[in-house]
């Protein structure tokens, strides 16, 4: 046999006499199928494993051993006290590979449990490491890993080398400590995790009172790295959400400082135009600023400005229906209707609002006005003076009446007849 096949061969006897002896009575009876196959996924008993290998259909590094818990372990994963167990059973007992494989096969009991002796002659003269201790080691390395661990971390090469070393105590002290580090690095990237989705939930709430909506994809990124639990994620996006928010806020003081200042020449104008703190819509602005609610205050300054136009357009219509009337030199009795418009829009004015009529129309109207009593009383005495019949019965007396009420007129007011 050619010294490659050997080699083949010997590290299939190497790697499975220890999985062997345990299973020795499945050799015999072939009733169970103790090993796994992962390259056609398929439970094998330990004959077919062999037969397997001799024709090449698969390799060793492909079969694993079923446990009694169910788990599987690579069946190379042997020690160096089981390897030299099974070097010194086939010296001692001047037999070869072929023929110690030959047996195995056959299910030959006996040469199982006189090798399975020597195995424990020899890891009793130095302690070596199980399959399951090995895969126990391997596990919780690949546990340190997945919880953020690093291969450079002491604790980790502690285990690197306690496996190199194949001491059983040393392998077992070390992969404690290293769940021991796997396990508070799980509870600190829980921390973590609580921690800071707390600030992303703050974060979150924050956004939406400073106006921000759900479906904005700065929040949208935020519930994303939420849901996928990932701490730098989940840190990240609520840096950027937490500096939206205060870009948010920045605006809203921008907008709120621009509408106070809106609002106050606004009330400022309306006093100007004659209103009155004490005025439902100038009231209403006072309201609306104390709420520090910007489209409230807009709202309300709106109104407020509508209201300052409607008084500024009050007083203007009373200007202009004073300068259409006639100076108060020549102005008449025809006037009346004219002059009656312009004084009962001044008079709907309030205190305040006659205050900003031009003074030069109040002086003109106030002069008209007491031309236009001389001229209505004078328009009676006209009448009365018009209407003297001196047929009448009461011709006599109606000439002393309009006397009368002649001699009652002012002097100017005579000179108007």
């Amino acid at each position: 046999m050619k010294n490659k096949t050997k080699k083949s061969i010997i590290s299939l006897v190497l790697s499975f006499l220890l999985v062997l002896t345990t299973f020795a009575p499945a050799l015999a009876a072939e009733s169970s199928k103790p090993f796994f196959n992962a390259a056609n996924k398929q439970e094998m008993t330990a004959d077919e494993v062999i037969q397997g290998i001799r024709a090449n259909k698969f390799t060793v590094d492909d079969i694993y051993k079923i446990g009694n818990d169910g788990k599987y372990a690579k069946v190379t994963d042997l020690s160096a006290a089981q390897n030299n167990a099974i070097k010194e059973y086939l010296k001692n007992n001047d037999m070869d590979i072929d023929t110690l494989l030959e047996k195995i096969i056959n299910g030959n009991v006996d040469v199982i449990n006189d090798l399975a002796s020597e195995i424990d002659t020899k890891q009793a003269e130095c302690p070596a490491k199980t399959i399951e201790d090995l895969t126990n080691a391997k596990a919780a390395m690949a546990a340190y890993l997945k919880a953020g661990g690093k291969e450079t971390d002491p604790v980790y090469a502690a285990l690197v080398e306690a496996i190199e070393s194949k001491n059983v105590e040393s392998i077992n002290a070390a992969t404690a400590k290293l769940v021991e580090a796997t396990e508070a690095l799980i509870a600190a990237q829980e921390s973590a995790l609580a921690e800071a989705i707390e600030k992303a939930e703050a974060a979150m709430s924050a956004y939406l009172n400073a106006g921000g909506k759900t479906t904005d994809p700065v929040y949208a990124a935020l519930v994303e790295a939420l849901e996928s639990k990932n701490v730098e994620n989940i840190n990240a996006a609520t840096a950027k959400l937490v500096e939206a928010t205060e870009a948010l806020i920045a605006a809203q003081e921008s907008a709120l400082a621009e509408a106070i200042e809106k609002a106050e020449a606004a009330m400022s104008a309306y006093l100007n135009a004659g209103g009155k703190e004490t005025d439902p819509v100038y009231a209403a602005l006072a309201e609306a600023l104390e709420s520090k609610n910007v489209e409230s205050i807009k709202t309300a300054t709106a109104k407020l400005v509508e209201a300052t136009e409607a008084k500024a357009n009050k007083i203007d219509n009373v200007n202009k229906l004073i300068e259409a009337l006639p100076s108060v030199e020549v102005i008449t009795i025809e006037y009346a209707d004219e002059f009656g418009k312009a004084r009962d829009a001044y008079d709907a004015l309030s205190p305040e609002e006659q205050q900003l009529v031009k003074p030069e129309n109040v002086e003109k109207l106030n002069a008209i006005s007491e031309k236009m009593r001389d001229l209505d009383a004078v328009q009676v005495v006209i009448i009365m003076i018009d209407e003297l019949d001196d047929t009448s019965e009461t011709f006599s007396a109606d000439v002393a009446a309009a006397r009368a009420a002649y001699d009652a007129l002012t002097e100017s007011q005579k000179v108007l007849v």
